[in-house]
């Protein structure tokens, strides 16, 4: 039996992801789609360089994030099928990031967006 819902992590900017070499953010959502026998959909992408959020206020880091994400252009069966997102990051502070990634989605179609983290920082 298929889930009604999808797991889709953050997705970091291509430079990032170069640098580092994986995204903690998918490598969770991975974990849990075993774990709950679910797809991990990508359909984010990151079309906007950001800084690193740590550090900065909770005004700035909305402003940093501001139009950061995007949907894929072939996305249109997922949201057809799924209506149900769990948002997938490692670490939520301010919430900016989630936010911003879940307006994106919001406004794409999906009708119920969850987020979802390891951790909780300041």
């Amino acid at each position: 039996m298929e889930q009604p819902f999808i797991f889709v992590s953050i997705r970091l900017h291509a430079g990032k992801f170069r640098k580092r070499g994986y995204n903690q953010a998918k490598l969770l959502a991975e974990g849990l789609s075993n774990r709950f026998d679910a797809w991990v959909v990508d359909c984010l992408i990151r079309i906007k360089p950001t800084k690193t959020q740590v550090g900065l206020s909770k005004e700035d880091r909305r402003k940093n994030i501001e139009q950061a994400f995007s949907l894929k252009n072939d996305s249109s069966d997922i949201i057809k099928k799924y209506r149900q997102i769990f948002l997938i990051d490692d670490v939520v502070t301010s919430g900016a990031t989630l936010r911003e990634a879940a307006t994106v989605l919001k406004k794409a179609g999906f009708q119920h967006v969850w987020g979802l983290t390891l951790a909780h920082g300041e």
